[in-house]
């Protein structure tokens, strides 16, 4: 029985990702060997989607169909013909949502076969029989072969390791041991699951009930890193995370999850504002809060309190709009797998966004903070807002010589390095989604922040 899709339109949006990581188009093998069961639009498409594919998507990356109508120069129902095809022919996989911005198809790239497995492929092998005939049929599946000798009839004289070299038998068993240490470190590398705090986040539960669910535990262990990050982002809890996690499984082909699909559906549950029935109160600061305001004390709260992603999203809102870009997105992903505490990145994207008073994170500025930071062992956000009133208290008095200079449309945005970003883990906090509450509360003081740092610079 064949799936209804629903129609695309100019003003449907579309995204392109892949499953690998380095993904590359075979020509030979594309034009060899499935272009004859292509169209000529389908072989055309297939080369424009690789030729889109972005670092780290999101659903915000999205693209209208109007402009992918427009370059292939087509209708809607030929692009979907093609489509189609790519798909039947195993190059690509679809997936459909609609969400807030309205109706979104995912197009996910598959790698080609290698030539020798496309011909080991029944279907398609066959396929392309009919369609070519058997005299061109053979003609490709003797390429594979064309550079091979059949030394049935010779007398083999290659030569084993032992032939070439002698071990130094003296010496074997030390070197036995040093060789069995390596590869020990090696293999205790590749099972390392303390790269990332888990924050209060018991992921032993979780993969607990998603082994429970179908899932591979070796496939959760090699998941984890990407699973507390997403976690530490957005807030999510276990429950919510257990059935994210499992609309990103590949049912059906390997039960694996889908690390591209599981950034996909935690993205596109946490785009929209969050929306709580239930007020829950916020996780108790421990913090050395001496020497801090009433606002400064409520502004480590806030930040202690929200996922990064909650508080970046809070401060735009009252900054001036704007929206999370997919490279803040990045960003921020990259500063918690360093082993930044949540609040000490939220701290960070206040000092960018409302003393710097930029519109976005800028991965240098950032970057350089951060490090300093961690070199400084800054794992509070009371410690961060410490270091930000050290670096401010001087500058009042006294110019800065330095900082860099970046022009951009509609004037020159200074953006100065701290004294801390110049010279030169984790607290153990529980963070759950935001109460409708608490992102009232937080939104009205970090607006009273930035109009109280607006006037002290007038």
């Amino acid at each position: 029985m064949k799936r209804t899709m629903p129609p695309v339109t100019p003003k449907t949006g579309y995204l392109v990702t892949t499953t690998v990581g380095d993904f590359t188009i075979e020509q030979s093998v594309l034009t060899n060997l499935y272009q004859p069961l292509l169209s000529p639009l389908a072989y055309v498409l297939e080369n424009v989607l690789a030729n889109q594919l972005q670092v780290h998507p999101t659903l915000a990356d999205r693209r209208l169909h109007s402009q992918l109508l427009t370059l292939l120069n087509t209708g809607t129902g030929k692009l979907e013909a093609a489509r189609d095809q790519l798909e039947a022919v195993g190059l690509l996989r679809t997936f459909f949502q609609e969400d807030a911005v309205g109706p979104i198809f995912v197009y996910q790239l598959q790698p080609l076969l290698s030539a020798q497995d496309f011909f080991q492929e029944d279907l398609l092998s066959t396929k392309l029989l009919q369609v070519i005939g058997e005299q061109r049929f053979k003609q490709l599946a003797s390429r594979l072969k064309r550079y091979y000798y059949d030394p049935a009839q010779l007398t083999e004289t290659t030569h084993s390791f032992f032939d070439v070299f002698t071990p130094d038998q003296t010496t074997l068993s030390a070197d036995q041991q040093v060789t069995d240490e390596v590869k020990a470190t090696l293999s205790a590398s590749q099972h390392q699951e303390e790269l990332l705090p888990a924050d209060g986040f018991n992921f032993a539960l979780l993969a607990k009930q998603l082994v429970g669910d179908g899932l591979v535990d070796e496939d959760l262990r090699a998941n984890r890193q990407l699973i507390i990050s997403q976690h530490l982002m957005y807030g999510i809890d276990e429950p919510q995370m257990r059935q994210l996690v499992l609309k990103a499984v590949d049912w059906g082909t390997s039960n694996r999850i889908d690390p591209r699909q599981l950034k996909l559906v935690v993205a596109g549950q946490f785009e929209t504002p969050v929306k709580v029935d239930d007020e829950q109160p916020g996780a108790a600061v421990a913090e050395n809060m001496e020497g801090l305001s009433n606002e400064e004390k409520q502004l480590v709260k806030v930040a202690s309190d929200l996922a990064p992603m909650t508080f970046l999203a809070t401060l735009k809102q009252q900054t001036g709009g704007g929206f999370v870009t997919s490279s803040e997105k990045y960003i921020i992903s990259n500063l918690l797998n360093q082993g930044l505490a949540p609040e000490v990145v939220n701290m960070l994207s206040y000092y960018v966004i409302v003393q710097q008073d930029l519109p976005t994170l800028r991965k240098n500025l950032v970057d350089t903070i951060a490090n300093s930071w961690q070199r400084s062992h800054i794992r509070t956000a009371s410690e961060a807002l410490k270091e930000i009133k050290n670096f401010n208290q001087p500058r009042k008095a006294k110019p800065r010589k330095s900082g860099k200079s970046y022009r951009r449309r509609g004037g020159r945005v200074k953006e100065q390095l701290p004294e801390w970003a110049q010279n030169n883990q984790s607290g153990k906090k529980t963070r759950t989604k935001a109460s409708a509450t608490q992102l009232r509360e937080s939104q009205q003081l970090l607006a009273k922040l930035k109009q109280k740092h607006d006037n002290k610079k007038k």
